[in-house]
């Protein structure tokens, strides 16, 4: 062989997820309307930390913000933060559309702000920290 061409190379390893304790605290910071009234928004704010702890080692400590905010039940800008010692700190936001399918004329207004209580999504991170393992 003249050692042209593409020479696939294989690398076996193992990943494992690591241990992880999570916790936020937060409520509303706000709310209001303009536009004569018709239009609403809302603000959410939350602070946290957590905790990753590998198989063996040291574990790694950080902390974490979230604010959104929500305008018309419809429309919402998220920015999300994260710090610890060994990635560093990230900043990341989001921009989005929520499109409710019930019917909206048959629910009072306490009721509709217990049903976005109530289903609230939980939130999840968007990456999984992971610990190599060659073999």
């Amino acid at each position: 062989m003249d050692g042209k061409g593409i020479t696939p190379t294989f690398i076996f390893q193992r990943e494992s997820a690591l241990k992880c304790l999570d916790a936020e605290v937060g409520g509303g910071i706000g709310s209001g309307s303009f536009c004569c009234d018709c239009i609403s928004w809302t603000s959410y704010f939350a602070l946290g930390g957590y905790y990753l702890k590998p198989m063996c080692g040291g574990g790694r400590l950080g902390g974490k913000f979230r604010w959104d905010l929500t305008i018309a039940n419809s429309y919402f800008f998220e920015l999300r933060g994260h710090y610890d010692h060994v990635k560093s700190g990230a900043l990341q936001f989001m921009v989005g559309i929520n499109f409710d399918f019930s019917p909206s004329s048959s629910i009072s207004n306490c009721e509709a702000q217990l049903k976005r209580r109530i289903t609230q999504p939980v939130e999840r991170a968007d990456i999984i920290p992971l610990r190599r393992y060659d073999e």
